[in-house]
């Protein structure tokens, strides 16, 4: 890891990581709206079973790697949270045209 010498330098590294997660929240999001069309019932939306996969992956690779747990799972149910809205929505956008 990069030792930063200032504030700014260190602000525009984290910006920098920003932008990345952000062109990763993109394709994430790519692949969230694919797979709604796999799905034809409401009640598949929410796959309790997945969800607990990936907070376990996750957490186990938070740790492995020297970040608190906690950080990673919180982060990914909140962002899981917001796909799950984003993919509701889409679902309901081409029932009403099936």
């Amino acid at each position: 890891m990069k030792k930063c010498r200032t504030l700014n330098e260190v602000r525009k590294n984290i910006d920098t990581i920003d932008n990345q997660i952000v062109k990763l929240l993109i394709k994430r999001s790519s692949f969230v709206l694919q797979a709604t069309y796999f799905k034809t019932k409401k009640s598949q939306l929410i796959d309790r079973r997945r969800i607990g996969k990936i907070i376990d992956r996750v957490r186990s690779i938070a740790k492995k790697n020297k970040l608190e747990p906690i950080i990673a799972e919180k982060i990914f149910r909140r962002m899981i949270d917001q796909f799950i809205a984003l993919e509701t929505k889409e679902f309901s956008r081409i029932n009403k045209k099936r």
